[in-house]
């Protein structure tokens, strides 16, 4: 097999954890697959990357301040506002 070109990411055996580790660059950010086969690994690229190319993007792996925020006010209420801590009521 040929070496791989640009966009097609990388297979190799990690021998610490003893599984196969296929990776990419997708949205700028280098992202891992695990499997306990190379062809699991690889199946798990292939499945992103083709999503990739059909316009399907990866659900992000943690939400961003701005979302945990939204989500946070959604559930609670905009009135929830934490007490400063130290304040006296008079």
């Amino acid at each position: 097999m040929g070496k791989r070109g640009n966009g097609e990411g990388t297979i190799y055996y990690d021998e610490k954890h003893k599984r196969w580790v296929a990776q990419a660059t997708i949205q700028g950010k280098r992202r891992s697959f695990y499997g306990k086969t190379q062809r699991e690994a690889r199946d798990k690229l292939r499945q992103v990357l083709s999503d990739l190319d059909r316009g399907i993007l990866p659900a992000a792996s943690k939400p961003t301040v701005a979302q945990y925020l939204a989500a946070y006010l959604e559930a609670h209420g905009p009135g929830c506002a934490p007490q400063p801590t130290g304040a006296t009521s008079s």
